[in-house]
């Protein structure tokens, strides 16, 4: 599955690393972090061609174009240790939090049907910064966020500003199958 994903996101690729490293990606005042453990596999692809930021200080290749049509999330970061896999999908935004959703929805849907034969279990991370909009409590947040964690193997994790999904994330490549 690794080398397929770096071939269909060639020129995409932000960052590939093997634990124990820390991998930080940033886009505007948003940003998250992840410990990469030893014996684990990271790999960062933009699943936007108009990502705008950086994962260690590295920015996208002007070649990338992403397969991903429609509205897309950021980034994916890929995890692999021993025989498990984990995709977490990860939208940095605003307040934009209904449109984040979405995007994060079309993306994973393009991911499962592009990935249908492997074995792995997908999460997403939406990180906003700025005031959470008065709305965020809207029918259509609320139906959008059950749509997209009906898609995912855990639920969505919402966090603000700067943060550490290193939990996140091993509960996905560690917890139970």
């Amino acid at each position: 599955m690794k080398n397929e994903l770096r071939e269909i996101f060639k020129f995409c690729v932000l960052l590939e690393e093997h634990g124990p490293k820390l991998i930080a990606c940033k886009e505007n005042n948003s940003s998250i972090s992840c410990e990469v453990r030893e014996r684990c596999l990271c790999i960062v692809v933009a699943t936007d061609s108009n990502f705008k930021g950086k994962c260690k200080k590295k920015g996208l290749d002007k070649r990338c174009n992403s397969p991903v049509s429609g509205k897309r999330s950021d980034i994916l970061l890929f995890f692999e240790k021993d025989s498990k896999r984990v995709c977490v999908f990860t939208e940095l935004k605003s307040s934009e939090i209904k449109e984040a959703i979405k995007q994060l929805i079309n993306t994973v849907k393009w991911f499962k049907q592009k990935f249908n034969n492997y074995q792995y279990k997908i999460g997403a991370v939406l990180i906003h910064h700025g005031s959470v909009p008065k709305n965020v409590k809207d029918k259509k947040i609320k139906q959008l966020e059950r749509e997209l964690n009906n898609l995912l193997d855990t639920k969505l994790l919402k966090k603000r500003s700067r943060e550490d999904i290193s939990d996140y994330v091993y509960l996905l490549l560690d917890g139970s199958d």
